[in-house]
């Protein structure tokens, strides 16, 4: 015969006080006693009895691996904003482009005229002759000549705002500079001073011939 706890139906060893079980205290009054079963169970061991815990998903656990998992957000493309930054973008550069070679042009156009004008006016200026009253004899005919000779290195120049052409150098160190208005020479500046006398200037010129 072999006891059982009357609270679990749990086999007790003899003796036993408490349920290894439940842990219930077996009464000795309420002690019952019944057949041992022809193949008795291993009872187990509270204390060292592990617990296996099956991994099998369940549905929180599907839950809170949607809720922790990131989510994406795809913005749709704009095919038709994008289409009208580029076109944008392709005129802008090409007005650019188009101011600057009308710009550049300009530029050009200028100063082929300043040339033209530079070429006529020093031409003209170059090509005025000069008669004395003197006895003395010119040994060039034109200012062009004449200048050529007399400076160490003529510059001619013209000036496009006063219309005013004019001829420098330096002759044995002294500064020179003669100025033509109307195809004649208005005055002539001897180092830092200006002579408007027209002896003087008729002086000065015959000096250049000579």
């Amino acid at each position: 015969m072999a006891n059982k706890c009357l609270s679990c139906g749990a086999i007790l060893p003899e003796g036993a006080k408490l349920c290894t079980n439940c842990g219930k205290i077996v009464p000795k009054k309420t002690r019952q006693y019944y057949d041992a079963a022809p193949q008795r169970r291993a009872v187990p061991d509270v204390q060292t009895q592990s617990r296996v815990y099956s991994h099998k998903p369940t549905t929180t656990a599907v839950m809170d691996i949607v809720e922790q998992a990131p989510v994406r957000h795809e913005q749709p493309q704009k095919l038709h904003t994008g289409s009208k930054k580029k076109s944008k973008a392709k005129k802008k550069p090409g007005k650019a482009r188009l101011v600057i070679a009308f710009a550049v042009l300009a530029i050009v156009l200028m100063l082929l005229l300043y040339m033209l004008v530079y070429m006529l006016k020093v031409g003209e200026a170059k090509a005025v002759t000069y008669t004395s009253d003197t006895a003395a004899k010119m040994s060039y005919s034109t200012f062009g000549e004449a200048s050529e000779n007399f400076f160490d290195k003529a510059q001619w120049s013209y000036h496009i705002l006063s219309g005013e052409v004019t001829v420098e150098g330096k002759n044995k160190g002294t500064y020179y500079k003669y100025v033509f208005e109307d195809g004649k020479v208005s005055y002539i500046i001897v180092g830092e001073e200006k002579l408007t006398d027209q002896r003087e200037i008729d002086i000065l010129i015959q000096r250049m011939f000579i």
